[in-house]
């Protein structure tokens, strides 16, 4: 039985060979395929990333205070952690505080007693990946390893649609790993009783 691709170097090559271009030994081979997957790699896995919020690639962690106080508008600042990509929400005692995010760090109002958490998408390692999501990473690498590679729009444009397809997939499956979310009825049934 095949194993999955759960390196960076498998999954480029993966995306290689769907432009029907030859597969690379590594990333900093002399080959155009390799020059192009070495440059656009990581920035296409952190943008796959970014797109939404993958629940594998979701985190929460507590912010560390940081030791001077930002100049105006907001009370405290906090630094990012080193591998977040997107911050989806701050909290205090697990309610939702305004924030902002300035020169790397996250900006509120909070004590110095208060334990600040936040929720953020996060670089996770290839092998931690599911089978739909390393698929759509290898089509968004196909998508634009394709015109530098092989200079044919027919076959990007072809890939392209294909990526679209599957991060829907992808995104039907993943929002599958929570609780269900249950519809609040009270304005609507506040309306129907009037």
């Amino acid at each position: 039985m095949p194993q999955a691709s759960d390196t960076a170097l498998e999954i480029a090559n993966n995306a290689l060979l769907l432009c029907g271009v030859s597969k690379i030994e590594a990333f900093t081979d002399s080959l155009d395929q390799a020059i192009v997957a070495n440059d656009f790699y990581e920035d296409v896995v952190e943008e796959t990333l970014s797109e939404m919020r993958w629940r594998f690639s979701t985190r929460m962690v507590e912010l560390v205070r940081e030791g001077t106080a930002p100049v105006s508008r907001w009370d405290a600042a906090y630094t990012i952690p080193a591998d977040s990509l997107l911050i989806h929400a701050v909290t205090i005692a697990d309610v939702n505080i305004e924030y902002d995010i300035y020169d790397g760090a996250v900006l509120c109002n909070a004590n110095a007693t208060d334990d600040v958490i936040c929720d953020h998408t996060y670089r996770s390692h290839e092998s931690a990946w599911p089978a739909y999501f390393r698929k759509l990473v290898t089509l968004r690498l196909a998508e634009v390893f394709c015109i530098p590679l092989t200079r044919d729009e027919t076959m990007h444009t072809k890939i392209e649609r294909w990526a679209n397809t599957q991060k829907v997939r992808a995104s039907l499956y993943d929002s599958q790993q929570q609780t269900t979310r249950k519809l609040t009825m009270n304005r609507f049934l506040a309306q129907r009783n009037s």
